[in-house]
């Protein structure tokens, strides 16, 4: 299976395989009350967020707060994030009924933040 396929590929064996799914299912698979990525998305942004905030506060403890919100602002990057959700090519294990170059620019990002989620 797919899903197999991407759990050795990241090394992580997911405890709970619908929200796997549920993680990498766009919006136009799905009836529209089925669940997609986009919650997940939603809460990883946030875990993504907070994760990275804490890491920094606690590394760099002489850091200005002006100086850890720019940190964090260009680790949790939409450009970043693209960039990791393409190293996984996360696109490859999207379930979806529209052609992913219709997706724009930023559905590894957000693909990404969905997995954290």
């Amino acid at each position: 299976m797919l899903l197999d396929q991407f759990e050795k590929k990241i090394n992580y064996k997911f405890n709970n395989q619908s929200l796997l799914i549920e993680a990498l299912t766009h919006s136009s698979s799905s009836i529209s009350s089925s669940p997609n990525y986009e919650r997940l998305e939603f809460l990883g942004d946030s875990i993504l967020s907070s994760i990275i905030s804490t890491y920094l506060f606690n590394q760099i403890p002489e850091a200005s707060e002006g100086y850890l919100t720019k940190m964090r602002s260009k680790i949790v990057s939409r450009k970043h994030l693209n960039e990791l959700g393409q190293e996984l090519k996360l696109t490859d294990y999207l379930t979806c009924n529209l052609n992913v170059d219709n997706f724009g620019e930023n559905i590894d990002g957000n693909l990404f933040e969905s997995l954290i989620g």
